[in-house]
Formats: C-alpha cells, sequence, structure tokens
C-alpha cells in the first residue's frame, strides 16, 4: 500500500529499498525475505498494535458502523489484516476502512495508545545538528496554556526512521516515537475517540505517502490532508 516498495517485474527485482533496511546492515537494502524467497516470507506489512481495550475500541470507532465487525484484534493486540482487507474490497479507496486496511497491511508499524492526561509516555526529539535526546509526552503538558477549545485531542508521532523524511525540518520541536513504529497517541475519556482516530490516521497515511514522495505533506496546513480529514472524521460519525 502507498507505494512502499517500487517492484520491476520484467527483472525480478525491487527499484526501492526495504524501509526497514537498518535493521539488517548485512543484507544488502533492495532484499526481499532476506534473501531467502523460497523459505522465507514477507507479507509487505507489520501491524496496527492496541494492546488495551481502549485503543481497540476507538480503532473500531474509526470505521463507519458498518464495518466494525471487520475490525478485530489477536492476544496480541494486534489488528487483523485479513478480514478488514476482504472489507475494504470494492469500497473507495478514500474511505475509513481503505485507510485502516491500508495502515493495517504498510510496512511500518502503527502503535495506538490511550493516555491519561498526566499519563507520560518517552518519545524522542532531534536537534538541527541531528542529535538525539529523549523527552516526555502527555496531554496535560501539551495543552498547558491551551484555551479549552483548543484542547489537543490527539497526535501522531513518527517513528524513527520516518524523521527525518517529515516535513517539519529538523530543530523545530517535532516529537517522535522513541521506536521504529509510528505511534497514533489518543487522550482518555472523550466519546469521539474513534472520530480522533480517523483523524489521526490519515495523518499517518499522508506521513507514509510523502515519505514514499507521493505527497507532499502529511501535517496540518495541507489542503489535501485537511480535506481527507474532514471527510475521515465524517465517515467515523455514520
Amino acid at each position: 500500500f502507498y507505494g512502499v516498495r517500487l517492484y520491476e517485474p520484467e527483472y525480478g527485482r525491487f527499484l526501492s529499498t526495504d524501509v526497514l533496511w537498518g535493521l539488517y546492515r548485512s543484507v544488502q537494502p533492495y532484499q526481499y525475505s532476506l534473501n531467502q524467497p523460497v523459505s522465507q516470507i514477507d507479507d509487505g506489512g507489520k501491524w496496527v498494535e492496541a494492546k488495551t481495550p481502549q485503543a481497540q475500541e476507538a480503532v473500531r470507532n474509526s470505521v463507519p458502523s458498518c464495518f466494525r465487525d471487520a475490525v478485530t484484534f489477536n492476544k496480541d493486540g494486534i489488528l487483523n489484516a485479513g478480514p478488514l482487507v476482504e472489507a475494504a474490497l470494492g469500497q473507495d479507496p478514500e474511505s475509513n476502512v481503505a485507510n485502516l486496511a491500508g495502515l493495517a497491511t504498510h510496512a511500518d508499524g502503527v502503535e495506538v495508545l490511550v493516555l491519561q492526561g498526566k499519563e507520560v509516555i518517552e518519545v524522542s526529539q532531534f536537534s538541527s545538528n541531528g542529535e538525539e535526546k529523549s523527552l516526555g509526552f502527555s496531554f496535560d503538558a501539551r495543552n498547558a496554556g491551551r484555551d479549552p477549545g483548543e484542547q489537543v485531542v490527539g497526535e501522531t508521532l513518527p517513528g524513527k526512521f520516518l524523521s527525518g523524511l517529515s516535513d517539519v525540518p529538523t530543530g523545530q520541536g517535532l516529537s517522535h516515537s522513541n521506536n521504529e513504529n509510528t505511534k497514533v497517541v489518543l487522550a482518555a475519556g472523550r466519546s469521539d475517540a474513534g472520530v480522533t482516530a480517523a483523524h489521526e490516521f490519515i495523518h499517518v497515511k499522508y506521513l507514509f505517502l510523502h515519505a514514499g514522495g507521493l505527497a507532499d505533506g502529511w501535517r496540518h496546513g495541507n489542503q489535501k490532508v485537511e480535506e481527507a480529514i474532514q471527510r475521515a472524521e465524517t465517515e467515523a460519525t455514520k
């Protein structure tokens, strides 16, 4: 999904590197399944992970009610891609269910977390000279000094491999996930968590598109992103 790998079928070769090449430096970056295609399988995706019931419910409610039975998780909180991909067949590629199916089969993992206001998770930030520092993220800190109507209730934190590909230059305060997975962080105790999840999943979609050179941005202020968010939020209420 979303143009992560470019494959030339005539020559049987990938024209773009494995997005996780940095984890396998002993293997050339254009390989498939560690260069063992007969004995190894690379399904082309990692996961959408939501370990808590609150996070799973938010993911489920990010799609219209008629598709929510297809949003299921295994015992480890990993979204089952099969039923979701089947539900997305024949649907508009821009629909919430198609977008979620795309994330569930994408080469980058997505973690969905639900945080209480004061609850803190560790994130990373890169300075203009490329140095990484760890810091905490919480919604209370994120919303300090904001008016009630401007409170942040969701945040997308790009994975480390995507941090240098975002449309915000390093050193400008954009926080990133502390691992290779992109994190979608949602505020706890909200009845509209599914709508917020749908909103953030658009950011993730466009982040992946942007990383693949298929979109010119993924954050607010980009017209395509804003239009997609508006549609996704409306769909999540159906």
